[in-house]
């Protein structure tokens, strides 16, 4: 845990991940990312693709990573804030775009997106992982 944050500003830092891109800046990926991102800054959540990382005694505190199928960052991101600040930073991290291209990018990113609102609308995550799959 950051105590005095960067640059002295006082603020706790207990996590942080970064904004999603994709190594592809083409159509449909460019917009895919954006809209990820978007997602990220309404829900607070970062996803596992943009590389969430933790301080290890925030890790502790928060009773470490949950034990669910699926939505995981859905729990355990919420722990976190409520120990500090959970920072998306505005540097991208680049992910691959194959799994999104092997089952059609849009078709992926709208069942995500679907998976998302069905966890907030109080559907288990185990139900959802079987969607997922």
């Amino acid at each position: 845990v950051i105590e005095k944050g960067f640059f002295g500003s006082g603020i706790k830092l207990v996590a942080g991940s970064y904004h999603l891109g994709f190594e592809r800046v083409d159509f449909p990926y460019d917009v895919i990312a954006g809209l990820a991102n978007f997602r990220t800054h309404i829900t607070g959540v970062p996803q596992g693709d943009q590389t969430l990382f933790v301080w290890r005694e925030a890790y502790a505190r928060s009773g470490g990573y949950p034990d669910v199928e699926l939505m995981e960052e859905y729990v355990f991101v919420p722990r976190l804030r409520r120990l500090g600040e959970v920072r998306v930073f505005s540097e991208k991290v680049t992910t691959s775009s194959r799994r999104y291209a092997a089952g059609g990018p849009i078709r992926n990113a709208l069942k995500n997106s679907l998976i998302v609102f069905l966890y907030y609308l109080g559907v288990s995550p185990k139900k959802l992982s079987q969607l997922y799959r």
